[in-house]
């Protein structure tokens, strides 16, 4: 077995976090490597330890990669500090609770240790989408391009998305880990299912794709746009001239909108249009009400951008809330769909 200076895995590990961090803000395609320098740095670091010796190298090492691949958001810590150093905090649990269970399966996994660390991730992907642990990332969520592999969320989740992109990864962190004279995983038993299981996939959505049917009719679409920076969510909270002056903008677009002729099917009102993601649904809902002297005509959908925080057991979960009119031609909130249903 040839000797790996101390410095390699944890280098390695940095480089896992810089393309998680790239492939989050730029292109998901990235996040098929990200696991890769990932599993490499945990087999070199972690290969011939106890298993308690190697969830704790695994911890430290994912709690740095959670910190250093989240440290993009800097651009709030001016005005959020508690809340960006929150974040960071939350990384480094989350990643540093699932590289611990990978530093085990390293040791005790064998030919399975892929496999086993990937079904660990997407159990902890699950798990912190649930209630107040929820939190808007997942690794899923980065391979929206990528419409063809995308289509098994429909049977596999969102979570089975992302425990097959780490399935792929960190298989091929085998043969990775060989270019520093670790060739336990190297052989292609030990990576070929993951990369036949993800081209399958792939080629099971791109049918699905080319053979759904097609749509009988054109939705006339309007959209409101814009975007709030994250610092001046704050200055809308509660009544003031901030929050006058946007509900007076984005009304008169929403009234204009309603009014057009002929009336949109449907209109699509952001979330980083207004303050709704720190209010509960209902909340939301009663706002937009309060928009528009025009009522909504009959045939048209809203649909808008909110958290729906304390409602339905879900947390502060990220979603879309689809509202039509009621008999007075006011919007009623009629069904959630969570970012993880989307």
């Amino acid at each position: 077995m040839t000797k790996v200076p101390r410095h390699v895995p944890w280098l390695l590990a940095l480089l896992s976090a810089f393309v998680q961090a790239h492939g989050a803000t730029t292109s998901g395609h990235f996040m098929w490597f990200a696991p890769v320098p990932w599993g490499a740095a945990l087999i070199l670091a972690c290969r011939d330890l106890r298993p308690r010796d190697a969830a704790l190298r695994g911890a430290l090492m994912g709690a740095l990669i959670g910190v250093v691949s989240s440290a993009h958001l800097w651009g709030i810590i001016y005005y959020h500090q508690s809340v960006y150093f929150l974040i960071l905090a939350y990384h480094a649990v989350v990643w540093g609770l699932w590289s611990a269970w990978a530093g085990v399966c390293v040791v005790r996994g064998g030919k399975h240790y892929a496999l086993a660390a990937a079904a660990g991730w997407a159990f902890v992907e699950t798990m912190r989408s649930i209630g107040s642990v929820s939190f808007p990332f997942y690794f899923g969520g980065t391979l929206a391009d990528e419409l063809p592999v995308v289509q098994i969320v429909s049977v596999v989740g969102t979570s089975g998305l992302s425990g097959l992109l780490f399935w792929v990864g960190f298989s091929l962190s085998g043969p990775f880990a060989a270019l520093w004279g670790e060739r336990r995983w190297a052989a292609p038993r030990y990576y070929v299912p993951a990369v036949v299981v993800a081209l399958v996939s792939t080629g099971w959505g791109a049918v699905r794709l080319s053979t759904s049917p097609r749509a009988l009719a054109t939705l006339r679409v309007s959209a409101l746009q814009g975007s709030i920076p994250p610092w001046l969510y704050s200055l809308a909270i509660g009544a003031g001239p901030f929050r006058a002056v946007v509900e007076e903008h984005y009304g008169f677009l929403y009234r204009e909108v309603l009014a057009a002729k002929p009336t949109p099917d449907l209109v699509l009102f952001p979330e980083t249009t207004f303050d709704w993601h720190i209010l509960p649904s209902t909340a939301a809902i009663r706002r937009l009400r309060t928009f528009s002297a025009t009522r909504i005509p009959k045939s048209t959908t809203v649909l808008f951008g909110a958290s729906f925080t304390n409602e339905h057991a879900l947390g502060s979960m990220n979603g879309v809330g689809i509202a039509t009119p009621d008999r007075e031609g006011l919007p009623v909130l009629r069904r959630i769909v969570t970012k993880h249903q989307l």
